[in-house]
C-alpha cells in the first residue's frame, strides 16, 4: 500500500506497461462503462484526475467555507468548516455535495503544528440507498447537533475531535447531491429514466472522482490516513469504493508517486451480503416475542425464496420478495421499528434535520443556493431520496463481501460494528457472513475469543472478537445508528481502532 520511489529505468517501463495496460482495457476488452450480466458493472479503467479537471476546473478552497450558521447562544461556534458542490460526471451535470470539518484540535494549532499533526480524515457515506450523510453529521458522530428552535449545540462525543470528518452525499440523487438535467437519459441511467446510478461501479468512480478533486482543493489532506466509514448500504459502498482507490493506487498513483493514503474503512451495521443476513430476520423476530411460530416460519419461507432468485441472479426479484418479508413482518408486529425494536412502532424520522436544512439562511451558509443557481436543492431538502432505491434496485441483493476479503488480504484495517437492537442490520444477520470471509486470517479469527468491553465508566459496553487487521464490535444498548445511541462508546470504539491501524498492529 506505500509506494517507494523507482529508478527511472523502472519508472519507463511502468508507464509502457500501464499505458499497455490501459489500450488493452479500453479498445480491446471494451470495458468502459461496460457492465456485465449481473448488473454489477465489470472492472474500468478511466484517468480520475483528468476527468476531475475537466469538470471542476480551478477554484480556491476558500470558495467553500461555511458561512454564519445559526448556534445557540450559549454554545461556542465551530469556525472552520467547508461545503459545497464538485462535479463528478460532466457529461450529466452531476453534482456531489459534501461537508468537509476540519479535526477540531487542529484549529487550535498553528499552521506549522497542523501540517506535523496529520490528523486522520474519515470519510462517511449514510446508507439507503438514498439516504444523505447529513444525518451521520448532525445525528451521529459529526460536531453538531440540532436543538428544539432549530439552532446549533456542540455534540460533545463526535469522532471530530481528532480526525477532520469528510460527509459525502452519495450516491448523486442523494441529500444535497443533484443532476442539472434529473431526467437525462446515459449509459449509467436507469430503465425508468433516472440519472441515478444503478451499480456500485459508477458510485465508486464518481467517489474517486471526487476525492481526487477534494485532494486538489485541500492538499494537506493528502498527507493524512485516510479511512472510508459508513453504516447501512454503506456496507457495499465502502467495500467497492476501497477496491476502487486499490486499484488506483496500483494502475494509475505509480505514474506520479502519487497515491491516496487508505488505510482501512469501518462499516456499522451494514447491508453486505443480503444472501445470509436475510435467513437471521425470522430467527431474531421470534427471539425477540415479535413474531409468533407460525408467523416465523412464513418469514422463512420467504427469506428461502429471495435466496434462490439470488442463485439464479434475479435480482430485482430477489429484493421484491426481501420488501415483501418486511412488509409482512411489518404487519405481523404491529409495525415495530426495524431499525430499533427498543422504540416500539414509533418510527425513525429526521423532521429537525430537514427543517434546519431547510432555512434559507443555511443552505445560503452552507453553499447550497446562490443568486446563479436555481435548483431544487435551493428550495427543499430530504434526508432520503427513494428514486435513489428505485435505480438500484438490481444492485440491493448483491454481495460485497468477497472484496472484503481481498481488502483484508491486502492489508487493510477492517471494523465491522452493530447495534443490539437493529433487527434490519444487526448482530445475527452479520455473524455468518464475518466467519465466512475467504481471507488469510479466517481460521485466526474462528478460533479467537470473544473479550468483554468495558468502557470508561466501568459498565460492559459490548463485545469484541478480533484477529490480525479484522475487528468486530457487537455494541450494547444500540439500535442500526449506533453512533447517534452510544456517543461516547462509540466514539471510544473508533479512537482504540484507530490507534491500533496507526501503529500497524497486525
Amino acid at each position: 500500500m506505500h509506494w517507494k520511489p523507482r529508478s527511472a529505468k523502472s519508472v519507463v517501463a511502468l508507464k509502457l506497461s500501464v499505458a499497455f495496460l490501459a489500450f488493452i482495457c479500453v479498445t480491446i476488452l471494451g470495458l468502459c462503462d461496460n457492465e456485465d450480466s449481473s448488473g454489477q458493472g465489470s472492472q474500468w479503467w478511466w484517468n480520475p484526475r483528468v476527468e476531475s479537471r475537466k469538470a471542476v476546473g480551478t477554484q480556491p478552497k476558500e470558495k467553500y467555507l461555511v458561512g454564519r450558521l445559526p448556534w445557540a447562544d450559549s454554545e461556542d461556534p465551530i469556525k472552520e468548516s467547508y461545503a459545497g458542490y464538485v462535479s463528478v460526471r460532466n457529461d450529466e451535470g452531476a453534482k456531489t455535495f459534501f461537508w468537509f470539518t476540519p479535526a477540531l484540535a487542529l484549529s487550535r494549532m498553528s499552521s506549522q503544528q497542523e501540517n506535523s499533526a496529520q490528523s486522520p480524515l474519515i470519510l462517511w457515506l449514510q446508507g439507503g440507498p438514498g439516504s444523505s450523510s447529513m444525518i451521520g453529521l448532525f445525528e451521529e458522530m459529526g460536531p453538531f447537533r440540532i436543538n428544539g428552535n432549530h439552532e446549533l449545540v456542540r455534540n460533545r462525543d463526535t469522532w471530530n475531535a481528532n480526525n477532520s470528518l469528510l460527509f459525502v452525499d452519495s450516491p448523486v440523487g442523494t441529500g444535497f447531491s443533484y443532476f442539472d438535467e434529473p431526467h437525462i437519459q446515459s449509459p449509467h441511467a436507469s430503465n425508468e429514466g433516472f440519472s441515478c446510478a444503478t451499480n456500485q461501479t459508477t458510485i465508486s468512480r464518481d467517489l474517486l472522482t471526487f476525492l481526487l478533486e477534494f485532494y486538489r482543493l485541500f492538499p494537506e489532506q493528502r498527507l493524512a490516513s485516510l479511512y472510508l466509514a459508513g453504516e447501512s448500504y454503506a456496507g457495499k459502498y465502502i467495500p467497492h469504493f476501497a477496491e476502487a482507490i486499490n486499484t488506483y493506487n496500483q494502475m494509475a498513483a505509480p505514474l506520479e508517486n502519487d497515491p491516496i493514503p487508505l488505510k482501512g474503512f469501518l462499516i456499522g451495521d451494514g447491508l453486505t451480503d443480503p444472501v445470509t443476513q436475510i435467513k437471521a430476520h425470522a430467527l431474531v423476530a421470534l427471539a425477540l416475542g415479535l413474531v409468533n411460530p407460525a408467523e416465523a416460519a412464513q418469514m422463512a419461507i420467504l427469506a428461502d425464496t429471495a435466496i434462490t432468485h439470488v442463485v439464479n441472479k434475479q435480482w430485482k426479484e430477489a429484493n421484491d420478495i426481501r420488501n415483501i418479508l418486511f412488509d409482512y413482518f411489518a404487519e405481523a408486529s404491529g409495525g415495530v421499528n426495524v431499525y430499533d425494536v427498543r422504540k416500539g412502532s414509533v418510527p425513525n424520522d429526521h423532521i429537525a434535520l430537514e427543517a434546519f436544512l431547510g432555512r434559507k439562511d443555511v443552505r445560503r451558509a452552507i453553499n447550497v443556493c446562490s443568486p446563479q443557481k436555481i435548483h431544487d436543492t435551493c428550495s427543499v431538502f430530504a434526508a432520503r431520496n427513494p428514486s435513489v432505491r428505485v435505480a438500484m434496485a438490481q444492485d440491493i441483493m448483491q454481495s460485497a463481501a468477497p472484496l472484503i476479503g481481498e481488502l483484508l488480504n491486502t492489508g487493510y484495517h477492517v471494523l465491522l460494528y452493530q447495534g443490539q437492537f437493529d433487527f434490519r442490520d444487526g448482530i445475527m444477520g452479520q455473524t455468518e457472513w464475518i466467519h465466512g470471509l475467504k481471507w488469510c486470517g479466517q481460521q485466526g479469527y474462528r478460533d479467537a475469543d470473544r473479550r468483554v468491553w468495558k468502557h470508561d465508566d466501568g459498565l460492559v459496553a459490548g463485545y469484541i472478537t478480533e484477529f490480525a487487521n479484522l475487528r468486530r464490535v457487537e455494541v450494547l444498548q444500540a439500535g442500526h445508528l449506533a453512533p447517534g445511541d452510544q456517543g461516547a462508546r462509540t466514539r471510544s470504539m473508533v479512537e482504540s481502532f484507530m490507534e491500533k491501524s496507526h501503529a500497524g498492529l497486525a
